[in-house]
């Protein structure tokens, strides 16, 4: 059963489909593939019910035919358009060469300028920006505020390197490197362990979901596995 199919069914029996886990998730349905995906480890550190596609398809009783044909057409239909719709690229001078050449970057967020003046900055360095989250895209720009948004899920489940805007910023010269154990979002130095807050994470540089020791920051709560940083 595709997403589109399970939300379509969903809906028709009166339920309402969210993007992510928060305090109104009631229930999470996980296909067979998403065990440790950033949404099955939040709901598992919330209490939150996981179904499989089974127990979806008992929980909904038993739907009408007339529900799942409906179902069914507009996932279909969906998909047509999502085949026919093309990236949108942002409108500004962009490069062949530089030091973002070949990346395709997504915003989410709010950044320290304009949207207007990170997508010009991103592309006189030679990179693309795209408006919404593609197979194209190669990095998503995130902040703070855009770190529970549609697209920031979507990047790690597709595996999307997930950026801060100080790594863009150390990418194309205008900071230099950190040095030791700091955060990406504003260079705090990390600890090595696990946070008081919260024991699930999602790892800042590989994108994956984890629990237990990591290095943490405190404030900005980024968070790094020992794999991507090797603790010495």
């Amino acid at each position: 059963m595709s997403r589109a199919e399970a939300s379509a069914l969903a809906k028709a029996a009166g339920a309402k489909v969210s993007g992510s886990v928060s305090a109104y998730t009631d229930v999470v349905v996980a296909g067979p593939d998403a065990v440790a995906t950033a949404k099955v480890t939040a709901a598992k550190a919330n209490g939150k019910k996981i179904y499989t596609e089974a127990q979806f398809k008992k929980a909904l009783g038993k739907p009408m035919a007339k529900a799942k044909a409906t179902a069914k057409a507009k996932a279909k239909a969906t998909a047509k358009a999502k085949d026919k719709v093309k990236p949108t690229i942002l409108k500004g001078k962009a490069t062949k060469s530089g030091k973002l050449a070949g990346r395709a970057i997504c915003m989410t967020g709010a950044v320290s300028e304009t949207r207007k003046q990170m997508t010009d900055l991103i592309k006189s360095h030679g990179g693309e920006v795209t408006s919404s989250l593609t197979k194209k895209s190669t990095h998503l720009l995130c902040v703070n505020s855009g770190a529970m948004s549609s697209k920031y899920q979507k990047a790690i489940d597709q595996g999307v390197v997930i950026i801060r805007e100080r790594q863009l910023r150390q990418m194309i010269g205008e900071l230099k490197p950190d040095r030791g154990n700091v955060c990406l979002a504003a260079g705090h130095k990390m600890k090595w362990g696990v946070s008081p807050e919260y024991d699930s994470f999602v790892c800042n540089l590989c994108a994956k979901a984890d629990s237990g020791p990591r290095w943490y920051c405190g404030a900005c709560h980024d968070d790094i596995c020992g794999t991507c940083r090797k603790r010495k």
